[in-house]
């Protein structure tokens, strides 16, 4: 069922190219820690109701399916919802992009102290995949240095880094060793500060732990490792790298880049 008009949207979003849309209602199964769409506090409503923008706000954006839950719940419905919108992109964090009609971002560590999910684990075209987004924190940057190699390193498939923001429990801490070497590449002061990001409080990456670490990450495949936002803000607007890498890879799909028949369709939920 469509919005009405002026349904409420995403903050982090306002002023891009960009427009969310969350076809389900309910909290998230998939729930990755910390995740900012099962906290309470969430933006459209502790109900967690459908946000589904109508054309007149969508017109010339980029739809933005699932921000917050994820594209292979309820993915028959998941379909039928993004059909409406010429441009549309989809986020899940189910290694498993067949039968989406279009570019697929892929959250590749949903639990960041985990191995994250490897290119040979996804199931369906890898050139579908718009970006790997993975969940970066103090205590795994030899992971995030692994999914570098295997992402962008061997299929040039970009890696964004989004920084973790935790209101569960406190940021993990750097060793020793890590943070002798961070600060070769700039790092000063603590990694991790308290602060209101987009519309709640947060532990949040300093701006200052963004900038080296991504120094760090982005030499193991220059140009193909991106941060989430900037160092110094989390908004959409000021970032402008799911506009570039969307239209990206619509050109690389090409002829593949069809809508396959809906029928074929299974969710994981």
């Amino acid at each position: 069922m469509g919005a009405p008009d002026g349904v409420k949207q995403n903050p982090k979003m306002a002023g891009s190219n960009l427009i969310d849309c969350v076809p389900q209602s309910g909290m998230c199964p998939v729930a990755c820690r910390d995740c900012f769409y099962n906290r309470p506090g969430w933006y459209a409503g502790e109900e967690r109701e459908p946000v589904v923008p109508n054309a007149r706000e969508a017109e010339a954006k980029i739809v933005r399916i699932n921000s917050g839950h994820d594209s292979n719940i309820e993915k028959m419905h998941v379909l039928e919802v993004a059909a409406r919108y010429p441009h549309h992109f989809y986020n899940t964090s189910i290694p498993d992009v067949r039968f989406f009609d279009a570019p697929v971002v892929v959250t590749i560590n949903r639990d960041e102290e985990t191995d994250p999910c490897l290119p040979e684990q996804v199931r369906g075209e890898l050139a579908r995949i718009m970006y790997v987004r993975f969940r970066l924190s103090p205590s795994n940057l030899g992971r995030a240095a692994d999914a570098v190699r295997a992402w962008a390193g061997q299929h040039s498939i970009p890696v964004v880094l989004t920084y973790m923001a935790y209101y569960t429990h406190e940021p993990p801490i750097l060793t020793e060793g890590e943070r002798f070497g961070l600060e070769h590449d700039g790092l000063s002061g603590d990694p991790y500060i308290w602060k209101v990001r987009t519309a709640n409080e947060y532990w949040c990456a300093s701006s200052s732990f963004i900038a080296s670490t991504h120094r760090l990450l982005e030499r193991g495949a220059p140009g193909l490792v991106l941060t989430c936002g900037t160092s110094t803000s989390s908004l959409c607007r000021d970032c402008g790298n799911c506009e570039l890498l969307y239209y990206r890879t619509v050109l690389q799909i090409g002829e593949r880049y069809r809508r396959p028949p809906s029928t074929s369709a299974r969710g994981d939920g």
